[in-house]
């Protein structure tokens, strides 16, 4: 079994992601954020959700023991926060990788938008629909793929191959641990 990838999900933006947010873009007030900030925290209230204009991101969750889990990396053209327009609490935290302009727009904003352009409805529920896959997959990879499998695994998918030579970025072995579900020790 493949090791689920911590791509953006599903990949580029699907062309119903990219009409969601386009239609979302001028609603929000924009912000940056620099590298290492948290954008939301996991628990905490929420009555908006995010558009990511640039930068890096990752989606974590806490785990048993202080341990930190990352869920996804979340890229440009992506849009996180969704759970909010009906749960009115954060499921993750959101964590800056590299410097993001990112807009936010409010829930009742969203969900007026939503009223008047129905077809976006269905964009949502088409992104979040992927995005239940591939959580599926990655908790299917988690639990059925030992620790050492899964190392290997994200290694190859992490590689990239130039001139022959394969080029790996730098983690720390806490972003490995916390990639694959796995403690330091």
């Amino acid at each position: 079994m493949q090791y689920p990838s911590l791509e953006p999900i599903g990949g580029a933006p699907s062309n119903g992601l990219s009409r969601l947010f386009d239609g979302l873009s001028p609603l929000g007030q924009r912000r940056r954020y620099a590298a290492g900030s948290l954008v939301v925290r996991e628990g905490e209230p929420s009555d908006s959700l995010f558009l990511v204009f640039s930068g890096r991101l990752r989606a974590t969750v806490a785990g048993p023991a202080d341990r930190i889990i990352e869920l996804s990396a979340i890229g440009p053209g992506e849009i996180f926060g969704e759970l909010s327009l009906a749960l009115g609490a954060r499921t993750a935290s959101i964590e800056v990788l590299t410097t993001a302009h990112l807009g936010e727009v409010a829930c009742a904003d969203v969900n007026a938008l939503l009223m008047r352009q129905p077809a976006l409805a269905l964009d949502l529920v088409g992104s979040l629909i992927g995005r239940v896959g591939f959580l599926t997959q990655r908790v299917r990879g988690l639990v059925s793929v030992d620790v050492y499998g899964r190392l290997v695994d994200l290694l190859q998918l992490m590689a990239h191959a130039e001139d022959g030579q394969a080029d790996l970025p730098r983690l720390t072995q806490q972003a490995i641990a916390e990639r694959i579900g796995a403690s330091r020790g």
